[in-house]
Formats: structure tokens, C-alpha cells, sequence
């Protein structure tokens, strides 16, 4: 929520959508239902009208924030996306000194929902001790630090800045790996559910 109102009052030359979805741990099915929305509608605008642009098209990166805060730990970045969009993480962590782990693959987050109608992603994490606790009844915002969160904060607000909301450009394409391509069906085939 930070982020939307620092880029709200920053501004951008492009759309920022900030989503928060439910039911992750259930199956991804927010986030699924929201790409299966957006998949739909595209597909039957296509059908009308083949030149029509729409909002699936414009969704060109997902940054997906999930596990964050814990004072000890490290920081991890998961990218299904192009190489550039890896070698970009991987440099502006190096600059920063944020220190993130930085992996192609795919996570079983809210990323992988959008991947799977061919929306890039970044998905960033914290490792922590405490994350044994969540989702139990010892999961407690006690376990949290201001400074873990603000680091980063700071690292996805610099990257949206220089990459989305400044870029002349839009610098990454909007494709994925095969390998990704294929790990999308292969994780919703183990989960029992339908790719959006």
C-alpha cells in the first residue's frame, strides 16, 4: 500500500495497477480468477475485432511482493520472465546492495497466475526463520521489522521507478522462457487446477 501512494504522488508515465488477491495459499485463486478474467476477455475481444488492444495485452510485468519483513534472513527474487529482466534484478541488487538471491523459475505465488497468460514476473521474498510460523497461530506481526520492510520497499520503488514509471521505453519484452512455459503447466497439473 506504501508503494501506491509513493508512486500516486511521484506519478509515472505509465499505468501502475496495484492488486491484492486472496486465497494464495488455497491454490492461487485470486489471482488466478483474475488472469482467467483478463484472459477471457481478451480472447472473445480478439474474436470480435483481431486488431483490438486490450487490457491483458497492456499487462506487460507483474512485480509480485510476497513474505516480507522479517529482520533476519535474506532477500529472494524469482523472475519468469526474459534474461534481460534477470540480468536487471541481478545488477540493480548489486548497485543497491539489497543482497537478493536472484532466481529464474517459478514460484507458487501470485506471479504465477499471470504467467500463465504470458505476463512476465518478478516475485520478491524474504527468507526467514519465522516464516516456520506462518499461517499458524504464532504468525505475529511481532516478528516483523520497519527496517527489513523499508529495505525492501526501497529496492521495488527503485526498480518501478527507473524501469516502469521513468523508462522512455518499456526496457523487457513481454515473453517467457520455454522452460517456464512448460513449469506453468507442469505446477498447475500438480495443484489439479486449469491454467487461466
Amino acid at each position: 500500500m506504501e508503494l501506491a501512494r509513493v508512486f500516486k504522488n511521484k506519478g509515472t508515465k505509465r499505468t501502475i495497477r496495484f492488486g491484492a488477491w486472496g486465497c494464495e495459499e488455497l491454490g492461487l485463486r485470486g489471482s488466478q480468477a483474475y488472469a482467467t478474467k483478463q484472459k477471457e476477455a481478451s480472447d472473445a475481444a480478439k474474436k470480435a475485432d483481431e486488431n483490438v488492444v486490450t487490457e491483458l495485452d497492456n499487462l506487460l510485468l507483474c512485480i509480485n511482493l510476497d513474505v516480507h519483513g522479517g529482520l533476519i534472513g535474506t532477500n529472494n527474487s524469482t523472475l519468469t520472465g526474459p534474461p534481460e529482466l534477470t540480468t536487471t534484478v541481478k545488477t540493480l541488487s548489486k548497485e543497491l546492495g539489497a543482497g537478493f538471491r536472484v532466481n529464474e523459475g517459478l514460484p507458487s505465488s501470485d506471479s504465477t497466475s499471470l504467467a500463465g497468460v504470458g505476463v512476465p514476473g518478478v516475485s520478491f521474498s524474504r527468507g526467514t526463520p519465522t516464516n516456520s510460523l506462518m499461517h499458524s497461530r504464532d504468525d505475529d506481526i511481532r516478528w516483523m521489522s520497519p527496517k527489513a520492510l523499508q529495505k525492501h520497499g526501497d529496492f521495488v520503488e527503485e526498480f518501478l521507478t527507473r524501469y516502469v514509471a521513468r523508462a522512455v521505453a518499456f526496457p523487457f519484452e513481454k515473453t517467457l522462457p520455454d522452460k517456464i512455459k512448460k513449469d506453468i503447466e507442469e505446477y498447475f497439473k500438480r495443484v489439479g487446477r486449469k491454467p487461466p
